[in-house]
Formats: C-alpha cells, sequence, structure tokens
C-alpha cells in the first residue's frame, strides 16, 4: 500500500497559515442613490426635531430633574425622542417627514456633483505625493492635505448649488412652529421666498455653511491622519489598523459632522415668520 501523502499541517504542525484577506464589498453606483434615499429618509424625523430645538421650539415646557453628570437638580428639556413622539401624538406622523422632498433632491444633487468635481480635480492636478494609490492610514501628511484640498473644493461647489433646497427645507419645517402656515408646501415655500426676499433669499447662510462645512472636512481629516500616526507609533499591526480606520471614519462623523455643520447651515439658513 503506497504511504499517505501527508499535508503540511500533519507533517510538522508548524506550517503558517495565510489569512485570507477579506474586504468588504463595494456598493455598485446604481445602489448608491437608493441606499442614500433611505438613509435620509430614516434619520430625517430627528433632523426635523432638532432644527425645530434649534430655532427655539419647545412645544414641551422644562422638567426639573437631576443632570446626567452631577446629579444637581436642573430645569431640562425633553430629549429628542420625546419631542418626536409629542409631535406625531399632536400633528400626526406625517410631520415628521416635513420638507423631505428638498432634503432628497439636496442630497442627491450634492453628491453627484461632489463625485464628479472630485474626478475632475484630480484628473486635472494629480496627487504628486506618490501616496495617492496608498490606503487612507498609510498616506503621508502631503498626500492626506491634498485629499482635504479636493473635498473642500467639491464640498463648496455642492453646497452652492444646493442651498436653496437647503433654505426650502429649512423653512418648511420651521412651518410646523407658526400658525399661519406661510412656508407649509415645496412650491408655495419658493414661490414665497422668491416674492418676499428675491433670489438672494435662497442664498440665506450660504457663506455660514461654506465655512462649517471646510472646517468639518479639515478637522475630520486631521484627526484621523493624527489617529493613525498614533496608532503606528504603538506599534499596531496591519490589521489592528484596518479595523482602527473603521471607528475613525464613525468618530469622524459623529463628533464633527453633526454638530458643526449641519447645526451651523440649518440655525444660520433659517427665517421664521
Amino acid at each position: 500500500m503506497a504511504a499517505p501523502v501527508l499535508r503540511p499541517m500533519e507533517q510538522g504542525g508548524s506550517a503558517k497559515i495565510k489569512k485570507s484577506s477579506s474586504t468588504a464589498p463595494e456598493v455598485p453606483n446604481s445602489a448608491r442613490p437608493v441606499l442614500g434615499i433611505v438613509g435620509v429618509t430614516a434619520f430625517y424625523p430627528m433632523t426635523v426635531v432638532r432644527t425645530l430645538a434649534q430655532v427655539g421650539y419647545e412645544p414641551q415646557p422644562a422638567t426639573i430633574g437631576p443632570s446626567l453628570w452631577t446629579r444637581t437638580p436642573g430645569r431640562y428639556y425633553p430629549n429628542l425622542l420625546s419631542y418626536a413622539n409629542f409631535l406625531r401624538k399632536r400633528e400626526g406622523f406625517t410631520v415628521l417627514f416635513t420638507g423631505l422632498t428638498p432634503r432628497i433632491v439636496s442630497s442627491l444633487t450634492s453628491t453627484a456633483i461632489e463625485d464628479a468635481i472630485s474626478a475632475k480635480i484630480r484628473a486635472a492636478i494629480p496627487d504628486r505625493s506618490g501616496d495617492g494609490d496608498k490606503s487612507v492610514r498609510a498616506k503621508g501628511l502631503a498626500s492626506t492635505m491634498y485629499d482635504m484640498t479636493v473635498a473642500c473644493a467639491a464640498k463648496t461647489v455642492g453646497v452652492a448649488v444646493t442651498q436653496p433646497l437647503q433654505v426650502v427645507m429649512v423653512r418648511m419645517i420651521c412651518s410646523i412652529a407658526s400658525e399661519d402656515q406661510v412656508y407649509s408646501g415645496f412650491f408655495s415655500t419658493i414661490k414665497e421666498i422668491y416674492q418676499t426676499e428675491g433670489f438672494s433669499g435662497f442664498f440665506s447662510g450660504l457663506v455660514p455653511r461654506m465655512v462649517a462645512e471646510a472646517g468639518t472636512i479639515a478637522l475630520s481629516g486631521t484627526t484621523m491622519y493624527l489617529l493613525y500616526r498614533i496608532m503606528e507609533s504603538l506599534g499596531l499591526n496591519e490589521e489592528a489598523l484596518e479595523s482602527g480606520s473603521n471607528y475613525t471614519s464613525l468618530v469622524q462623523v459623529c463628533i464633527f459632522y453633526s454638530p458643526i455643520s449641519t447645526s451651523c447651515c440649518l440655525l444660520l439658513s433659517s427665517r421664521r415668520k
């Protein structure tokens, strides 16, 4: 009988097993608009509640309760979920989606414009640092600055084009707090803004929003770069850096984008009657 052929693990048990480098499947370009619409729609009630709270509309009275950190008593307004539930009970579920149409159109338009502008800039002015083909965690400072500059330029154009839709969305949301319902519909809001403020009314708050968006990109990009360099100095391996990129991206969105960019543009581009 022929001797059985031993596999490498059976011969010495010291053979190394190559780890399969599994990468997350890329989302097809055709599916990105659908995913964008679903994401915007799912979280839009929180956008409505946050905008109303930022313009000072508090339909519920403040209550006395302990502070979260010091436990000292004070007066506090209900949280966003309680706020949304109150609006739903008082005016119906659909009120939480007031202004959704301009928000979706703005999101899709901005994404398409920013992708096109970024591609044209990178084709006209390529990254000469030599790190253009590397992953984000492996890029140097020059390549990181290049990426942030391209992102700021593309975002600026996207914000300028979609600012009228942003203004219309905010006015429609603020109509919830107004008894006269001046901005109750999409087309009626456009007509009202044009008749009372002219064409310039559609760009109310444009400069603060541009500054906020550019600051967001600069802060988040710099923070991610510093986090990667700290992780490298601690001697973390490639797998740790790969998994760390997911967490730093989450920190980027949660810490910087929500309170800085969104708050500034929503507050400064709204005029409630």
